[in-house]
């Protein structure tokens, strides 16, 4: 998947409306929330001359694009680095990394690669290449593949602690039915598949890498965020209940709330709100007409 609003429920009317060649949209995030002060939250958002990474900050204050043909942001785990993907050719994506404000871009890996996702440590990024994930150091050297199980594999999250990868696996490009969140040890070992709808996407830690947030167009009828347990997948909440097509959930580096989109069903427009992360107090963030997708939120060292 790559570049594109991440709402991959059922309505295939989602289909490419980001730069990518004929895939399905999904829901979030290709990144983790790591803890810190709540900095600035980027995401993709589509312009007259096509998608590009724009940052604004959580009071709604200082809306600007970053980096443009760029998408799927995903910050460092401190704060000062973004990786992101990149049209490189006709079928082809390649991840980058930049400084916070966007400058001095170096390409990490040539692909076929998007959705960069950091580890804890920032010396690796996962990623896909379409079907299935691998990890690359970020000089671009040690490449390996983690998943080879003849399914669709993408959206890799590193946990915090760093000890696993989750993920979303489902059976085909076409339609999210039958997708599940797993995790994986970031050296392909311990593949564990945690209890979902068979329609989840969008999976994203928890500061404290206790619990994981994601959507699920199949519980209710309509896309709606829940939380669950990251050791096992229990103690399922679900955080909204309404009617619209709601997804690309990602935490706040505090852990206090949750940043979600609310769709229209052809993907042509968007909108950001901020919800405590009991599921109350939902409120705007971002909203226009533009195409929007795949936040993430920068960690500050600073705790402001």
């Amino acid at each position: 998947m790559s570049g594109r609003i991440r709402v991959r429920v059922t309505v295939l009317a989602f289909l490419v409306v980001g730069p990518g060649i004929g895939m399905p949209a999904a829901v979030p995030p290709a990144h983790a929330t790591f803890p810190g002060g709540d900095g600035l939250i980027a995401f993709d958002r589509k312009a007259a001359d096509g998608w590009s990474i724009a940052v604004v900050r959580p009071d709604r204050s200082g809306l600007q694009t970053l980096v443009p043909n760029a998408f799927d942001p995903s910050w460092s785990p401190d704060g000062p680095s973004l990786a992101f993907s990149r049209k490189t050719g006709q079928h082809s994506f390649a991840i980058f990394v930049a400084n916070a404000d966007g400058s001095n871009e170096r390409e990490v890996n040539p692909g076929p690669a998007r959705e960069p996702a950091w580890s804890p440590d920032g010396k690796e990024l996962a990623y896909t290449d379409g079907s299935d994930l691998f990890v690359v150091n970020l000089d671009g050297s040690d490449r390996r593949r983690l998943t080879d199980d003849g399914n669709y594999n993408d959206e890799a999250v590193w946990s915090p602690d760093g000890e696993w990868i989750a993920f979303v696996n489902y059976p085909t490009r076409e339609t999210i039915d039958g997708s599940r969140i797993s995790l994986i040890r970031p050296d392909g070992s311990g593949r564990i598949d945690l209890a979902a709808g068979g329609t989840a996407d969008g999976p994203d830690w928890s500061p404290d890498g206790t619990k994981i947030v994601y959507a699920d167009a199949g519980r209710a009828g309509s896309n709606d965020i829940y939380v669950v347990s990251a050791k096992d997948g229990s103690t399922l909440r679900r955080l909204t209940n309404t009617s619209a097509y709601e997804g690309d959930a990602t935490w706040s580096p505090d852990g206090t709330q949750i940043l979600y989109g609310i769709f229209t069903k052809n993907g042509s427009h968007s909108d950001f709100y901020v919800m405590n992360a009991d599921g109350s107090g939902r409120r705007p963030l971002v909203r226009g007409k533009a195409g929007k997708g795949v936040p993430d939120w920068q960690p500050t060292t600073s705790g402001s």
